[in-house]
């Protein structure tokens, strides 16, 4: 090897380890910045108490009020019925 391929080479090499610091500084705010890419921003996620319990409380009242929806139409119609049907009290 002469030394103008040794002095390509270690250019070469030096922008390899500038672009592989920039990537590590990059790695390194979005982790303490804690966006994790691929998972959704969501309380569930936090790390406070209160908005874990919080984002379980509201989606427990959502999926309730979803599963409660067929059987309250259920009651009207059955109680539409009866009314109409004269059978109501």
């Amino acid at each position: 090897m002469n030394d103008d391929e040794t002095l390509k080479l270690v250019e070469s090499l030096q922008q390899e380890v500038a672009y592989l610091r920039g990537r590590v500084n990059t790695l390194e705010s979005n982790q303490q910045l804690n966006q994790i890419e691929g998972l959704p921003n969501t309380w569930l996620l936090s790390h406070s108490y209160l908005k874990r319990a919080f984002g379980v409380y509201g989606l427990s009242l959502v999926a309730g009020l979803i599963i409660s929806i067929p059987f309250l139409c259920l009651y009207a119609l059955l109680i539409l019925a009866l009314a109409v049907s004269g059978n109501l009290p």
